[in-house]
């Protein structure tokens, strides 16, 4: 699985985060640079105004 975090810096509110969650690297990178991706980076700046931090990884489930 891999994780791209979000995190949405205000000056009014501390921050917001928004997780999204692909099955890999190469979906992630699809759906960002979609035009769905492009439109919601587009949109950042009307509520984003103190900043965006995007965080990558990858996630394993590790069983006992």
């Amino acid at each position: 699985m891999y994780r791209v975090s979000i995190i949405y810096n205000r000056p009014t509110d501390p921050a917001a985060l928004a997780e999204l969650f692909f099955d890999s690297k190469d979906d992630a990178g699809q759906a960002l640079s979609s035009s769905a991706g492009k439109t919601a980076a587009e949109d950042l700046a009307n509520f984003a105004t103190g900043g965006v931090t995007m965080l990558f990884s990858n996630e394993d489930t590790a069983l006992p």
